[in-house]
């Protein structure tokens, strides 16, 4: 392989990298906090696609949206008794990190 294929290569690797760190890094930046919503709408977003890991935490019940964003993040929804909020983070984030999101509520 010729030199300049080497660095062409070593190149595009590199462009690669900052890619990745670029791009977590605008995905980080696009995670919200809860905000409240109608619960009319919660059960809007729940028949409106399938939901995903749909589960109870605590005293809430949480999905998120199946269609992503962007990359890995989503809309999550969480309703407790007569209260709604939605927030967009990660679809990977576990039940935990969830649950203490919804505690700052």
């Amino acid at each position: 392989m010729s030199l300049k294929a080497k660095n062409l290569i070593k190149n595009i690797k590199l462009y690669s990298e900052q890619w990745d760190d670029y791009f977590s890094e605008y995905t980080k930046s696009l995670i919200t906090q809860p905000k409240e919503i109608d619960v009319e709408r919660w059960g809007d977003m729940l028949e409106i696609l399938p939901p995903s890991r749909w589960s109870h935490i605590g005293q809430w019940d949480v999905f998120h949206i199946s269609e992503r964003l962007t990359g890995n993040l989503v809309s999550w929804y969480a309703k407790s008794n007569d209260k709604a909020y939605t927030f967009d983070n990660l679809a990977s984030i576990s039940k935990a990190e969830i649950f203490e999101i919804l505690q700052t509520i």
